[in-house]
C-alpha cells in the first residue's frame, strides 16, 4: 500500500471535524444524552445509569427520542446536581421529603 491509499484510507476512517457553531444561531432547546455526557465530561453509559437511578431531571420524550431540557440541565448543575425528587420538589417550589 502505497502512501496516497494510506492516507485515503485514513481520512475515510474518521469523519471530518464537526463545523463550528455558528454564533447568530441560538443554543438549542433540548438535549441528548450524548450532549449531557460531553459537557459533564462522564461517558453516555454514565448519563443512562444516572437517568435510571433518578439522579438528574427527568427526560421528556419527542416522538421515541429521549431529550432533557438543556437550560435545566444547566439549573440543575448550578443547584449542585440534586437528586431527581429534590430537584423537582425545589422547581415546584414545595421542600422536599
Amino acid at each position: 500500500m502505497n502512501l496516497q491509499a494510506y492516507a485515503q484510507l485514513m481520512a475515510s476512517c474518521f469523519p471530518p471535524p464537526a463545523p463550528p457553531p455558528n454564533p447568530h444561531q441560538p443554543p438549542p432547546l433540548v438535549v441528548d444524552a450524548a450532549w449531557i455526557a460531553a459537557a459533564f465530561s462522564v461517558s453516555l453509559r454514565t448519563v443512562r445509569r444516572w437517568d435510571v437511578e433518578g439522579k438528574m431531571p427527568s427526560p421528556v420524550s419527542i416522538e421515541r427520542c429521549i431529550r432533557w431540557r438543556r437550560q435545566e440541565i444547566l439549573d440543575w448543575c448550578d443547584a449542585g446536581m440534586p437528586p431527581r425528587l429534590d430537584w423537582e420538589a425545589r422547581r415546584e417550589g414545595c421542600s422536599a421529603r
